[in-house]
């Protein structure tokens, strides 16, 4: 590794046709590069640095499309593909914040040049921005010194006037970035809230912000259109400006201007079903409209004002009987959702609001809770169940994981639903769950039912207390993995002429 024709003599032997494997061999030599960089000279240890990280690339990129599909892959597939992933830019990003540091101590500018100066910072960020989003996906505590890494990185190229020059980041990756469009991109990203998002939203949402970054400023003042902030002085991630004007040293603005109107064009193509060619997916097809969800939130989360809160939080402790997923909750139902005891897992809330819960569970239960999955609660001493869905996911210093419900209905009902049919020819009966609302006058209800129950011009009957209903369907509010949560028309019939 002390030399350019020793490193292609050891990037000539690296398989090709097994990504998993190549990509662990690279890692070994960059850690390799790691442990001898007091013995390398500089420019050679950045030569051979660039060939490593350009060879990996192409791996990189296949290894994370077989990672983000929309078919979840088995635990142990892609337990083996995250660990390669993450072995590989855990040790990037600590060669290149090492290069950083030595830059730091020294102008390096002589020993590489100007422009090998902007590719290393934006290859720099590029990797941490990787290591973030691998955390992301399994809801993992961020590793505090990769603020700091990213706070020396764009300090130097800002010293050095170099933030805005253009360079491709990698050979066939088809993109041109600058260390502030980096900067920034990953910041945005990460103002998210990636707690709330799934895997496979978390990764679209990175590579639609990599695709808009050039339209993000970097300023030294708050604006009306700079929502987001980062203190390089107590680097700790992005935070939302407070609007009090006030001009801070140490604090760099993003103003959202015009991302919000790149992104709104994005929208738009994307809700006639066209993805944009300059959208870099690694080579990835997903369909426009799950795109444009993300999309959508992207446009709520980082360009729109924060909607105020509603609803008290309060710090309780109280215990929860809970049950997740639809099937279970419909197996389970007994005399109106009657859940027996035993069988369902029992949750420490952490505090409450009228609208939703967190509580604090093991890890484990991460390989059954996904963001969108259903959750049946039911707190002690209360006689009915209540329906909610997982809406954020992260661990905390114990590695415990926090989880976040938003409830649907404090109690919920397991009814029958069946065709109305003039004809009677189909007697389909649909076992769904009825998130009753007290004092509703809208004239709505709310149906949790299987996928593919709910058809726009299919509509039911329903009996419940004693009265019959006739339910003319209003539209589908959500899907998750194992149910719809579906919205009707209810009309009570007059059965008396009958």
């Amino acid at each position: 590794m002390a030399d350019i024709e020793s490193a292609q003599q050891v990037l000539g032997v690296i398989p090709m046709d097994d990504s998993l494997k190549a990509l662990a061999e690279i890692s070994s030599w960059i850690e390799s590069l790691i442990e001898h960089s007091d013995e390398i000279k500089f420019d050679n240890q950045v030569a051979v640095l660039g060939l490593l990280d350009e060879a990996a690339q192409p791996h990189v990129r296949r290894l994370q499309r077989e990672y983000f599909t929309l078919q979840p892959l088995n635990k142990f597939q892609e337990n083996r593909i995250w660990v390669a992933l993450n072995e590989f830019f855990m040790f990037s990003e600590q060669i290149y914040s090492n290069i950083f540091s030595q830059c730091s101590k020294l102008d390096r500018s002589g020993d590489v040049g100007k422009l090998q100066l902007v590719l290393l910072a934006s290859r720099a960020i590029a990797a941490v921005s990787s290591r973030l989003k691998l955390a992301a996906v399994r809801y993992e505590q961020i590793d505090p010194e990769l603020w700091g890494h990213l706070s020396r990185i764009y300090l130097y190229a800002e010293k050095y006037s170099f933030l805005d020059e253009i360079v491709t980041l990698y050979p066939g990756a088809g993109i041109n970035t600058s260390t502030r469009r980096e900067f920034a991109g990953i910041l945005v990203w990460h103002s998210v809230g990636t707690g709330s998002l799934t895997p496979l939203q978390i990764h679209i949402a990175e590579r639609l912000i990599s695709c808009l970054n050039k339209y993000l400023e970097v300023g030294r003042q708050e604006g009306e259109e700079n929502i987001w902030a980062f203190n390089f002085l107590k680097p700790s991630g992005p935070y939302r400006a407070n609007g009090d004007g006030t001009i801070h040293p140490g604090v760099r603005f993003f103003e959202m201007g015009g991302f919000g109107i790149g992104l709104k064009e994005l929208i738009r193509n994307l809700t006639k079903g066209v993805v944009p060619q300059e959208v870099n997916l690694y080579g990835s097809v997903y369909d426009a409209e799950i795109i444009s969800e993300v999309a959508r939130q992207l446009m709520v989360r980082c360009v729109l004002k924060p909607p105020t809160r509603r609803n008290v939080r309060r710090n309780l402790k109280i215990y929860l009987q809970v049950s997740n997923g639809f099937q279970n909750l419909v197996e389970n139902a007994e005399d109106c959702l009657n859940f027996s005891v035993t069988g369902n897992e029992v949750w420490e809330v952490e505090d409450i609001s009228a609208t939703g819960f967190r509580s604090v569970v093991s890890p484990a239960l991460l390989d059954t809770l996904r963001i969108g999955t259903l959750i049946g609660s039911k707190p002690e001493n209360v006689g009915n169940w209540g329906v909610g869905i997982v809406r954020r996911l992260s661990r905390d210093v114990q590695n415990n994981l926090q989880v976040g419900v938003e409830v649907l209905s404090n109690q919920v009902t397991g009814v029958s639903l069946n065709i109305a049919n003039r004809s009677h020819v189909d007697k389909s009966t649909h076992l769904v769950l009825y998130l009753n609302k007290p004092n509703d006058t809208s004239g709505e209800a709310w149906f949790l039912m299987r996928p593919g129950t709910f058809l726009p011009s299919r509509s039911f009957n329903m009996q419940i207390e004693e009265k019959n209903y006739l339910l003319l369907s209003l539209g589908l509010v959500e899907s998750g993995d194992d149910y719809d949560l579906a919205r009707y028309r209810k009309m009570e019939q007059d059965t008396s002429a009958e």
